[in-house]
């Protein structure tokens, strides 16, 4: 078990690591963006939903 970065709860590695992947793709995006920035919920759904049609493809 690891805890979020976010809001320190605990979190399966699993979610830890869907959620890194999200992060990466958001500052792959967008250079500027830093974690601290932080982002809507629009927008990061936006990024998990890319993450999910990228991992269904491979």
């Amino acid at each position: 078990m690891t805890k979020c970065k976010l809001c320190g709860s605990t979190a399966d590695s699993l979610e830890h690591e869907i959620e890194q992947t999200v992060i990466k793709m958001i500052k792959n995006a967008n250079p500027e963006w830093v974690e601290t920035d932080g982002s809507c919920t629009k927008c990061i759904e936006h990024y998990a939903n890319l993450d999910e049609i990228v991992q269904f493809h491979h």
